[in-house]
């Protein structure tokens, strides 16, 4: 079975504002390894995302909120946080795996 993925407006925040990012801090080789991170990450989303587990801060916001993580080096690692319904994934937040955690503000 095949996932929707539908990316709301802050997680495509993110997802930009990383790639902005980059483009100011780094190269276009960077740029292109973010591009091809995210293209990645709803691949795999769309396939299975059950597999993946629950986020730490799941429990506190009441929400089956999952996560994949992407990247991998410290400072370049992000937290794709995401909700299943039905046949669609919602991605909530791409977030770096740094930053504090989701509160009900950050959804």
């Amino acid at each position: 079975m095949s996932f929707e993925i539908v990316i709301k407006p802050k997680a495509k925040w993110d997802i930009r504002k990383e790639e902005s990012y980059l483009m100011r801090e780094r190269d276009s080789r960077a740029v292109r390894k973010w591009q091809a991170q995210v293209l990645r990450f709803r691949t795999q989303l769309a396939i299975d995302p059950h597999r993946y587990p629950q986020a730490d801060e799941a429990e506190e916001l009441g929400l089956d909120l999952r996560e994949l993580s992407i990247g991998g080096r410290r400072g370049t690692a992000h937290r794709v946080l995401f909700t299943v319904v039905d046949n669609s994934v919602i991605v909530q937040r791409v977030r770096q795996a740094a930053q504090d955690r989701l509160t009900e503000d950050d959804l």
